[in-house]
């Protein structure tokens, strides 16, 4: 059984009008958290709530020494033009590989993250990596973000739930 950190029961702030890469959802990971022997777990759902015409819509995963873009790179749904209600779904572990302490520990990252499509459709694996000189001693951020290609008012997404937890 896992130890809850974090859950997401409502809308996050929708990203709209933009083709500036925002936050869509942000979890801390306390300084300390990471160490063998323990895996993270976040698994959540975007939802494009209204689109335009063919503008494409793409969402990452990232680890992040802020609650901001950029970052580390885990996951990538990859850019699809999306219709009112699709939904891309993330399933990532997070395995840290270093010793508790460490400045410099390593991440083992594996998963899934769907293409942005209507529920059941087909996913993405997110490619087994290893995420180094991630610092222990701070606090780290698992964040979700997206891009539209287009701005426009028509197009809009949201975080509509998130659960993260450490399983071990």
């Amino acid at each position: 059984m896992g130890k809850l950190i974090n859950v997401r029961t409502s809308d996050g702030t929708a990203h709209t009008n933009s083709t500036t890469e925002a936050v869509l959802d942000s979890v801390t990971i306390k300084a300390g958290t990471l160490q063998a022997g323990k895996v993270l777990r976040f698994r959540g759902k975007i939802r494009a709530t209204a689109t335009n015409s063919t503008d494409t819509l793409t969402v990452n995963a990232s680890v992040h020494t802020s609650a901001a873009t950029g970052g580390t790179a885990v996951g990538t749904s990859g850019a699809v033009d999306v219709a009112d209600n699709d939904v891309v779904y993330y399933d990532i572990d997070l395995i840290p590989q270093s010793a508790a302490g460490s400045s410099a520990g390593t991440i083992e990252v594996h998963g899934t993250m769907s293409a942005p499509g209507a529920e059941g459709t087909a996913t993405t694996r997110v490619v087994p990596q290893a995420l180094s000189s991630i610092n222990y001693l701070a606090d780290q951020y698992f964040v979700i973000s997206a891009d539209w290609s287009v701005a426009s008012a028509s197009n809009s997404c949201v975080a509509e739930s998130q659960v993260a937890e450490e399983l071990i």
